[in-house]
C-alpha cells in the first residue's frame, strides 16, 4: 500500500512558492530550513545545493546582486554560510538606504502698498 504523497506535496510546493517578500530575511530563511526539516522527517529530504537553489529563486529583484554573485561562484556555498552572507546583504542594504529627497517651496505673497 502505498503512503500518502499529499503532505510530501505540499511540503514540496511550499518550498518552491515560497517567495521572501516583504518578511525580514532570518524569516525567510528560517521558515525555508523548516521546510526542508519536515521534508526530511517525511522521508523525502531536499540536499543543500537544493534547498540553496530554493532560496536564491525566491529572494526578489532587491537581493539580485548578491544572487547573481552566489550563481556564478565556481566553488559551492555552504547553506549556513549562505545565511549569513544574505544577512549581511541585507543589513548593507538598510544602512546604504538613502533617504529620498523631497523638494519643497513656500509660496509668499507680498501685498503692495496702496497710495490714496
Amino acid at each position: 500500500m502505498q503512503a500518502n504523497l499529499a503532505p510530501e506535496l505540499s511540503l514540496k510546493s511550499k518550498l518552491t512558492k515560497n517567495p521572501k517578500g516583504s518578511r525580514h530575511i532570518a524569516d525567510f530563511l528560517s521558515d525555508m530550513r523548516m521546510i526542508a526539516d519536515e521534508l526530511a522527517i517525511a522521508q523525502s529530504p531536499i540536499d543543500e545545493e537544493g534547498l540553496m537553489f530554493h532560496i536564491l529563486n525566491q529572494l526578489g529583484e532587491e537581493c539580485s546582486p548578491i544572487t547573481a554573485t552566489i550563481k556564478i561562484r565556481e566553488n559551492s556555498i555552504s547553506c549556513p554560510k549562505l545565511f549569513d552572507k544574505l544577512v549581511d546583504f541585507k543589513c548593507s542594504l538598510k544602512e546604504n538606504k538613502v533617504s529620498p529627497l523631497i523638494a519643497t517651496a513656500n509660496y509668499t505673497h507680498h501685498q503692495q502698498g496702496k497710495s490714496n
